[in-house]
């Protein structure tokens, strides 16, 4: 219904009364649930709230360390969200999401070589699409980065193919973004602007 402030307001009192419930170790699901609701719609404070209460309720668990840890690097706060994610991947070594999560703020800390490493692990072993893409992607940057830049050119090469692989993007539409682009200057003209 467009009535985006008011829906996440009933986000926000919900992440009260979750925060005040006595019985929050039987919520743990719902905890981690609504504090990605908050993150998708923007509210990262109340979302990271809602994850250390997670985690005031289960230290050891993965899903809530990785996701603080997510919250922590979109508000640049990447020095804190190492030692989440570095939890996440010491308990759940497997999963390709905490390992990409980990390596992203590898790269943000200037850990280019461990963030590379952690990457191609990613890619070598993961069986998931969607994190193997998003291993390539993220690689291409730290490759530039150290300067391989043959490498970080094949690496590119390589996140397109495999993005273009991805069931959402089957019926993608390649002309959207130069659409996108003319239908803002039809309508964001000069006097809209002024």
């Amino acid at each position: 219904q467009q009535k985006r402030r008011v829906g996440l307001s009933y986000l926000q009192k919900a992440a009260q009364q979750l925060l005040k419930n006595k019985q929050l170790n039987r919520e743990l699901r719902f905890i981690l649930e609504l504090a990605e609701l908050l993150h998708h719609w923007g509210d990262l404070e109340t979302a990271l709230k809602l994850t250390m209460a997670a985690l005031a309720i289960e230290p050891a668990n993965a899903a809530a360390l990785n996701n603080h840890a997510l919250y922590l690097s979109r508000l640049n706060r990447f020095k804190e969200a190492f030692d989440f994610a570095s939890k996440a991947c010491g308990l759940s070594p497997t999963i390709p999401a905490y390992q990409n999560m980990l390596a992203i703020i590898e790269a943000q800390l200037n850990r280019l070589p461990e963030a590379k490493q952690r990457f191609q692990r990613v890619i070598a072993l993961s069986n998931d699409q969607q994190q193997t893409s998003r291993a390539w992607q993220a690689l291409v940057d730290v490759l530039d980065k150290l300067q391989e830049y043959d490498q970080a050119f094949a690496a590119c090469l390589q996140a397109k193919a495999c993005y273009r692989q991805l069931p959402e993007m089957q019926h993608h539409d390649g002309m959207q973004v130069l659409t996108a682009i003319q239908t803002n200057q039809q309508g964001f003209d000069a006097s809209l602007l002024n």
